[in-house]
């Protein structure tokens, strides 16, 4: 499974910052530590779990977790800053007069269960290798910080809202942008 959060978290400090991030949800007796590139998990019982990337460690963790209750930036630390981008952003729109097609940046679907079919395969492989949401407006969310970046990068992993659209700086000049739309993440890049 791709994980729509692995580019901003392939560096050591970027992981270390997201083991940070999980502490204040976890119950006693859970761990996550920084391994190779990603976490070991171990539990309350003793099992370890070891994981990749956010969506893995959020799954491992989860059962000894806290519910996350609204974002808080505690400044865990800041992420990686990606490679530039090659994805595109596709809009969709809804109209009832026309089948599901592509033109060009644009997806036409002609009812709203399409469009959330839609919004699941830009989640995942290959439409998430390819393309994402284009924005359509301004973030719901806004961090002002880059050293809460990791705490929001958990948080949406474990609180998974049905729609949210969020913003943070990553350092001077890139921000993260993120959207998630019918619990599916369409959007995770980074943007000047």
């Amino acid at each position: 499974m791709a994980d729509w959060a692995r580019p901003f978290l392939a560096s050591l400090p970027a992981r270390n910052a997201v083991a940070t991030a999980v502490k204040p949800f976890a119950r006693p007796g859970l761990r996550v530590n920084v391994h190779g590139g990603g976490w070991l998990v171990t539990a309350p019982t003793g099992r370890t779990f070891a994981c990749d990337g956010l969506t893995e460690l959020a799954a491992a963790a989860r059962p000894w977790l806290a519910e996350p209750g609204e974002f808080v930036p505690r400044g865990s630390g800041t992420v990686r800053v990606p490679e530039p981008d090659a994805r595109r952003g596709v809009r969709i729109r809804i109209d009832p007069n026309v089948p599901k097609r592509w033109l060009g940046d644009e997806v036409v679907v002609p009812d709203a269960d399409t469009a959330r079919r839609v919004y699941e395969q830009l989640s995942r492989p290959p439409w998430s290798l390819r393309h994402y949401l284009a924005p359509s407006g301004p973030a719901q969310l806004s961090v002002p910080e880059p050293g809460s970046a990791a705490d929001l990068l958990v948080w949406l992993q474990l609180a998974r809202p049905s729609a949210l659209t969020a913003r943070c700086p990553l350092d001077a000049t890139w921000h993260l942008d993120v959207e998630i739309r019918d619990g599916h993440v369409v959007r995770a890049c980074a943007c000047r």
